[in-house]
């Protein structure tokens, strides 16, 4: 996975930043899209989401969870699971149970919308979540249409995760209107976030309505650590089913050995 901003150039598409490929991030909504995705290679990591709910980061029932935990465990995979625990427009204090739950369950990446609009109630609700983490790594996730939605500004989000010690970052989208994350944030404006997020040590992922054609303008351009998909490699949307053909094609295209370091 990348960790360090460097400058590449692609040869005949994507692939591989400084010898080191992007991260792969798929959501799985339901039992057999676990095991769809506990059984392909070069998925980084599963991701576990309610897209039913109306929230970006759609909290899955625990259900759902449980199985993703003990399937892993039994198929003996060393895949990490992300778990979002929903968009907030406030710091709540059961932000800290939840997290704790997911901790003890053995999630490894647990994700928490910061749909607030003020830096003070990002830091408060972020707090909360990390004082429930033991093991977990919080992922501190803003959203590139903040304008939109009255929501503190992505660059805040990232002075607030590192005030924090928090590691992670996700830009993601709130609205889900058929637009994706470059519809909100320009090239130019992502990479001078992920370049100021990898100066503070913070590693980003992006998503929000990413198609294969957005996943290769983002990795062509912009030094990402993750890229997460849901809809891009679905039948019938975000709402709809995993389709193994569009998953093959975007982990060729994310995983592919072309692109090289430019010295």
């Amino acid at each position: 996975m990348v960790l360090v901003v460097c400058k590449i150039v692609f040869k005949s598409g994507v692939g591989i930043v400084s010898g080191v490929m992007v991260g792969l991030i798929v959501t799985a909504c339901s039992e057999s899209e676990v095991d769809l995705l506990l059984s392909t290679d070069s998925i980084d990591v599963l991701d576990l989401k309610d897209v039913s709910v109306g929230e970006s980061l759609g909290c899955p029932k625990l259900d759902l969870v449980c199985y993703a935990v003990d399937r892993r465990g039994k198929v003996r995979s060393s895949r990490a699971i992300s778990v979002p625990v929903g968009d907030f427009c406030c710091p709540v204090s059961c932000v800290r149970l939840c997290v704790e739950l997911l901790d003890r369950l053995g999630v490894d990446f647990v994700k928490v919308g910061l749909a607030v609009r003020s830096f003070c109630d990002a830091y408060r609700l972020l707090r909360l979540a990390v004082e429930g983490a033991s093991s977990a790594k919080i992922v501190a996730s803003c959203f590139g249409d903040w304008k939109l939605i009255g929501a503190v500004r992505p660059f805040e989000v990232i002075d607030v995760a590192r005030k924090l010690d928090v590691e992670h970052v996700l830009v993601d989208t709130r609205t889900k209107s058929g637009k994706c994350l470059l519809d909100f944030v320009g090239l130019d404006e992502l990479q001078r976030l992920v370049e100021y997020a990898h100066s503070h040590a913070l590693k980003v992922a992006v998503a929000g309505g990413l198609t294969l054609s957005s996943v290769r303008l983002i990795v062509e351009s912009v030094p990402v650590d993750y890229v997460a998909v849901r809809s891009g490699v679905c039948v019938g949307g975000r709402g709809g089913r995993i389709d193994p053909v569009l998953l093959r094609r975007l982990i060729s295209l994310v995983k592919s050995p072309e692109l090289v370091e430019q010295h």
